[in-house]
């Protein structure tokens, strides 16, 4: 005689969500064999499992850029460069044309 395996029960969750970023998720969710229930559920049970959420939660943004804390060192290198005789450019036209002109030099 053939066992079943008893379902648990579910429950519906009501969101509101962006329609694009559902959109663009569902696909991309798709494309990995997976549903959005599928991801919510994932979700939700490394919750249950860990106590906390899946990804990382700040209150501020970490730095965008890895330059940016080294900016105060990076200025003070670049004015004494300039200083010492670098060549300076008013505009990315500018800067564009003289790498070009480097550039067909080669």
């Amino acid at each position: 005689m053939a066992t079943t395996t008893k379902r648990p029960k579910t429950s519906n969750i009501h969101a509101r969500v962006n329609p694009d970023v559902r959109k663009d998720a569902e696909e991309i969710l798709n494309a990995m064999g997976m549903s959005i229930s599928d991801y919510i559920n994932l979700a939700l049970y490394q919750v249950r499992i860990t106590r906390k959420v899946p990804f990382e939660l700040v209150a501020e943004p970490p730095f965008p850029y890895e330059w940016l804390p080294n900016l105060e060192q990076d200025l003070k290198e670049a004015h004494e460069a300039v200083a010492n005789g670098a060549k300076t450019y008013k505009t990315a036209a500018e800067l564009r044309a003289a790498l070009d002109a480097e550039n067909n030099d080669e």
